[in-house]
C-alpha cells in the first residue's frame, strides 16, 4: 500500500470499536476532536510572538474549555489508555495492521491518545477502505474542514519534530 503526501508512522496508545455512526454521532465526536486538537495545538504549539496580542486570550480559552471537558469525563468515570501499538497516521485517516477483524466498508471509531498530558482520547470516525501488504488503511468519515486544518497541523507538527530528531542523531 503506497503512502502519498504526509504520512507520519507512530507507537502510541489507541483502540477502536466496530460501530456506525448516525449523522448526530458523527457531528458529537467531530464536536470532541475540535475542541481536543485545539487544546493540543495549543499546548504544544511555541510560545506566541509578542505581536500577537489574542494568543494568550486563545490559549485560556482552550484550557478551559478542555477543563469543563475533563470534568464532565471524570463524573462518567475514565479509563487507562490502551498499550502503545504502531499505527501510521495521515492527513486523509490512518494505516493499521491487518489482524483487526474487519472489512472494507466497516465503520470504526478510532481512539487515539496523542498526548500524555491528556487523559481523554481524540475520537475519530473512519472507514475501512482497502487491505494491501498486511496492512489495512481507513479513512476519515466526513472530516470538517476546521477539525482537518487542527489535524493537518499536529500532523506537521509531528513530522517537523521527526525530522529535528532525524537531524539530531545524524549530527552536524
Amino acid at each position: 500500500m503506497a503512502e502519498t503526501g504526509l504520512h507520519i508512522p507512530m507507537t502510541l496508545p489507541w483502540a477502536w470499536e466496530r460501530r456506525s455512526l448516525a449523522r448526530h454521532e458523527l457531528e458529537s465526536l467531530w464536536g470532541e476532536a475540535q475542541l481536543i486538537l485545539r487544546v493540543i495545538n495549543q499546548m504544544e504549539a511555541h510560545a506566541p510572538r509578542e505581536t500577537d496580542a489574542e494568543a494568550p486570550i486563545a490559549r485560556l480559552e482552550a484550557k478551559l474549555d478542555l477543563a469543563l471537558h475533563l470534568l464532565s469525563l471524570s463524573l462518567q468515570g475514565g479509563q487507562s489508555p490502551p498499550q502503545p501499538a504502531r499505527i501510521t497516521l495521515r492527513a486523509e485517516g490512518c494505516t493499521l495492521g491487518t489482524d483487526l477483524a474487519l472489512q472494507p466498508g466497516d465503520e470504526i471509531v478510532l481512539s487515539l491518545h496523542l498526548s500524555p498530558a491528556l487523559t481523554v482520547p481524540l475520537k475519530l470516525g473512519a472507514a475501512v477502505t482497502e487491505f494491501a501488504k498486511g496492512e489495512m488503511r481507513a479513512d476519515w468519515i466526513a472530516m470538517p474542514d476546521a477539525i482537518r486544518e487542527a489535524w493537518e497541523q499536529w500532523l506537521f507538527r509531528q513530522h517537523r519534530r521527526r525530522v529535528q530528531a532525524q537531524r539530531g542523531q545524524r549530527g552536524p
